[in-house]
């Protein structure tokens, strides 16, 4: 039985139907133009005379996200596979990216800044002249 868990958290275990990874792969267009990677092996390990192999490394994912820019990843990546019946069987991929420093967050971030920006001005303007009129009638 084989157990896969996808970056978005999701986690599949058995034989996923070729239907619903397209199915999943079309929702990722939505907001993805582009993704390529060039990952590496960084760390092996060979276990039960050669036919169990655990494997790591890094990524190198970079996307191009709809209206929103290029941002890279370098996201982490592990896999168990198994020889068995002449032939090698991936049994287990994780993929992972850093939760909490990376460039998606930071895009998010700084729209928030804008949003915040674009609504903080004008509410400070608005304040500043209610302020100076009431300063001026007083004064009158």
């Amino acid at each position: 039985m084989a157990a896969a868990i996808a970056q978005c958290g999701r986690r599949t275990v058995g034989r996923l139907p070729y239907d619903e990874v397209l199915a999943e792969f079309a929702k990722l267009k939505t907001f993805i133009e582009k993704m390529t990677a060039d990952p590496n092996t960084d760390k092996r390990l060979i276990l039960n005379d050669g036919n169990l192999v655990i494997a790591s490394g890094n990524m190198k994912d970079a996307y191009t996200l709809s209206g929103r820019g290029d941002v890279t990843l370098n996201s982490r990546w592990e896999a168990t596979l198994i020889h068995e019946n002449d032939r090698w069987v991936l049994v287990a991929f994780c993929a992972s990216c850093n939760a909490f420093d990376n460039q998606v967050i930071d895009l998010e971030l700084r729209k928030a800044r804008y949003i915040s920006a674009g609504v903080a001005a004008p509410v400070a303007l608005l304040v500043g002249i209610l302020a100076t009129l009431l300063i001026a009638r007083r004064r009158a």
